[in-house]
């Protein structure tokens, strides 16, 4: 079905091409006069402008949402086709007209199919992901641990860190061969931060659906670094104190979105 869909979509832009490069459609060229359908365009294209020029300053770091440039993308399209249209339609041949409108749509119903899938891929991705989370063995573990140490409420702070990794250098908090799997509390502090850092750059590369971790992860990820607060920011500096701006940066960057955006 690929390849068929493949192959009339190489045909429908050859026979475009044909259209457009030939003796009548540069004539009209020549002779061009804006049209209703021109404006149309031409504001469309100012306002997406304006609108991505905003979202740029808001969020410098932040690519344009899959859903967005979709829409950004049909409604240009659709837009450069009526301009197009509107110059290249003759009364007396309506046949490459018909042909390009046909083709047109078939097109757009590709894409949209296409999109849709990804959409539904997404989001089925992200939904393995949180139920992985609810039964990651290991993940229960760390956070028991932590909370063993930190109970709710109680936050780490700064003073707390020389004696969490006086612990992680003593040997005897890694004694595994207990039923308990004793590890130290900052090791399950660096763990859980690891993985909500992966989380953020699954969401900010696509791979997960960022309104899904919104509704079920938001209260998650900002209680847990408010609560390990220091520790982040310790991290982010190396031994000579220079900051490592990339050092959990996806991880600050969502925190700094989930709380704008509440």
């Amino acid at each position: 079905m690929r390849l068929v869909t493949a192959a009339l979509l190489a045909v429908y832009f050859l026979f475009f091409l044909n259209h457009v490069t030939s003796q009548p459609f540069f004539t009209r060229l020549g002779s061009f006069q804006p049209t209703l359908y021109d404006l149309f365009a031409l504001g469309f294209v100012v306002a997406t402008y304006l609108y991505y020029r905003f979202a740029s300053k808001r969020f410098p770091s932040d690519r344009p949402s899959r859903r967005s440039l979709f829409w950004t993308i049909n409604v240009f399209v659709a837009l450069g086709y009526l301009c197009v249209m509107s110059h290249l339609i003759e009364d007396q041949n309506k046949t490459p007209v018909i042909a390009l409108t046909v083709g047109y749509f078939a097109t757009i119903g590709w894409i949209y199919t296409n999109y849709m899938n990804l959409r539904s891929q997404q989001r089925a991705h992200t939904m393995n992901v949180l139920l992985s989370l609810r039964t990651n063995a290991v993940l229960n573990e760390h956070r028991i641990n932590f909370h063993r140490a930190f109970p709710p409420g109680k936050r780490l702070t700064a003073a707390d860190l020389p004696r969490l990794r006086t612990e992680r250098a003593d040997a005897q908090s890694y004694n595994i061969t207990s039923s308990q799997r004793a590890t130290s509390t900052l090791d399950s502090v660096q763990y859980m931060a690891n993985l909500y850092e992966f989380i953020c750059v699954g969401m900010r590369q696509g791979n997960l659906d960022e309104s899904i971790i919104r509704m079920s992860l938001r209260g998650i990820l900002v209680n847990y670094f408010e609560t390990i607060q220091p520790y982040i920011e310790q991290a982010r500096i190396d031994a000579n104190g220079n900051l490592l701006p990339r050092v959990y940066e996806n991880y600050l960057y969502y925190i700094e979105r989930f709380r704008e955006r509440a």
